[in-house]
């Protein structure tokens, strides 16, 4: 992976917010990917199977 570089100027801060936003989301969709192959694991924000409505 790329090394990035921290802002430098304030204009640059939102866009480096919004990048670690998108990291750590990206982060936990593949968290949650593993957990649920591993048949284990709580994942945030799951619905138990009985309660999903089908």
């Amino acid at each position: 992976m790329k090394a990035v570089k921290a802002p430098t100027a304030a204009a640059e801060v939102p866009a480096a917010r919004e990048r670690v936003s998108e990291e750590l989301g990206f982060i936990g969709y593949v968290e949650g990917i593993y957990l649920a192959t591993k048949g284990g694991g709580h994942v945030e924000g799951a619905v138990p199977a009985e309660d999903c409505g089908h």
